[in-house]
């Protein structure tokens, strides 16, 4: 019995689009992120303080005021006693989510989620994002919308997530 180490096209094509979905891309040489890369902060300071949004793996999810159990999975908003505002947003893993701009105005904290190119690789999962909006100042948020290309909503308000301990 021999051992035929020849690269089929269909090996190959498999390869490159394991590659690809694993978020692995050509690094960019101009300075800037990859082309499937979303990843990052956005700080907008056209009028009033600077906000900035990062996204947090370690942070705990979020759940709907007043249910009890594991996180819900969907788009809520919370304001920690520091002033931080943390957002939760459901999507694919891969590309990650990013904030491309942040406006405040009349109590109104709108987040505007930067748009993968149409030929980015996207995973078909639901995944929670947790985002912290931090603003220079403690202003009180009184509502929070979120912008995804021409969709609007209004973000319903939670509350972090009880921790949940395994048994043993």
């Amino acid at each position: 019995m021999s051992f035929d180490a020849r690269i089929t096209r269909r090996s190959a094509l498999v390869f490159a689009a394991s590659l690809l979905l694993a978020g692995c891309a050509p690094a960019a040489t101009d300075g800037s992120a990859p082309a499937g890369s979303m990843a990052g902060s956005a700080a907008v300071s056209d009028a009033g303080p600077a906000w900035e949004a990062t996204l947090d793996a370690e942070a705990p999810f979020l759940n709907v005021k007043g249910q009890e159990g594991a996180a819900m999975p969907g788009d809520l908003w919370t304001q920690l006693d520091d002033g931080t505002i943390q957002v939760q947003v459901a999507g694919s893993s891969i590309p990650e989510p990013a904030v491309d701009r942040v406006d405040f105005a009349d109590g109104v904290l709108t987040l505007t989620m930067a748009v993968p190119d149409e030929n980015t690789p996207a995973t078909m999962d639901l995944v929670l994002h947790q985002f912290m909006v931090k603003p220079v100042d403690k202003a009180e948020v009184k509502t929070v919308k979120l912008i995804r290309g021409s969709d609007e909503v209004e973000l319903a308000r939670g509350v972090v997530a009880p921790a949940v301990e395994l048994a043993e």
